[in-house]
């Protein structure tokens, strides 16, 4: 595996990062502990993106993955996980196909560490694609809690000297700045679908 740990995020942080990415489409990875199920990890995921971001998600197991089939798929992001440790060849053989890989959309794996570490000996031209973007889920991180997001939302209501109302009637009409705290505003209103217009 890498020399330095990936960084520990809660599932909430990289899910916004996925949404906020997912026009552009890349390559991420979000690892869990060894033993820890990659299914019901990556069903959460995907639930975080879905309504949050007004983004449509598909959820392919790795021993399934068909790259045609996912080229297909018109889902905005696609979470391939792990349901039994991949073989060696299955590492392989995406590594040497993965410029057929789908692009401009997201695509996440979700894997125990030990596959990771497979994962960049077996297939290091398809985990070099992920760069920077793997992290190691925090599982001890919960939700904002109902006044975290309120102190979050009169923050930003002071920043831009804004109403919730107002901010939005900004984005809707494409005037609201172009900084990444609208999009966290966004989210914690409710109101991914808009992410787009920003």
């Amino acid at each position: 595996m890498t020399s330095t740990l990936p960084a520990l995020v809660p599932i909430g942080q990289f899910a916004l990062g996925v949404a906020l990415r997912a026009e552009r489409g890349d390559f991420s990875a979000l690892l869990v502990s060894d033993g820890v199920p990659c299914e019901a990890l990556a069903r959460s995921l995907a639930d975080e993106i879905d309504p949050t971001h007004g983004l449509s998600v598909a959820l392919v197991a790795l021993s399934e993955l068909v790259i045609p089939d996912l080229r297909a798929a018109q889902q905005n992001v696609l979470v391939v996980y792990e349901r039994a440790p991949a073989a060696a060849s299955l590492w392989r053989s995406l590594d040497s196909d993965r410029s057929l890989l789908p692009r401009g959309r997201s695509i996440v794996f979700v894997l125990p560490m030990s596959s990771y570490a497979h994962l960049e000996r077996e297939a290091p031209n398809l985990a070099s694609w992920f760069g920077a973007a793997v992290s190691l889920v925090d599982p001890d991180a919960d939700a904002l809690t109902a006044e975290e997001r309120e102190r979050l939302l009169q923050r930003l209501r002071a920043k831009f000297d804004l109403s919730d109302d107002e901010f939005v009637a900004r984005v809707a009409q494409g005037t609201a700045p172009d900084e990444p705290d609208v999009a966290l505003w966004l989210v914690l209103l409710g109101r991914g679908d808009l992410l787009e217009r920003h």
